[in-house]
């Protein structure tokens, strides 16, 4: 997968499972947030109440976070 000049890692010439099954509305991209490096951005006007997912990541409890863990991209569910 390509965005501008930047070719995106991939392992054994494969894009990961999470990129490869993004939905057609957004594409990898670099990101705008200084640091943050890669992000998913839209391809096209995605509606208000649009149903993307579902996100799949590690489920952490809250008696699990210690204060030198970066949440950065964590929130509450």
């Amino acid at each position: 997968m390509e965005t501008g000049y930047r070719k995106f890692p991939r392992a054994n010439g494969k894009l990961s499972y999470a990129v490869a099954s993004f939905p057609d509305e957004v594409k990898l991209c670099i990101s705008g947030i200084p640091g943050a490096g890669y992000g998913v951005c839209a391809k096209q006007h995605i509606p208000v109440g649009t149903w993307i997912g579902p996100y799949e990541g590690k489920h952490v409890s809250i008696d699990d976070v210690t204060s030198d863990m970066d949440t950065s991209y964590m929130w509450e569910v």
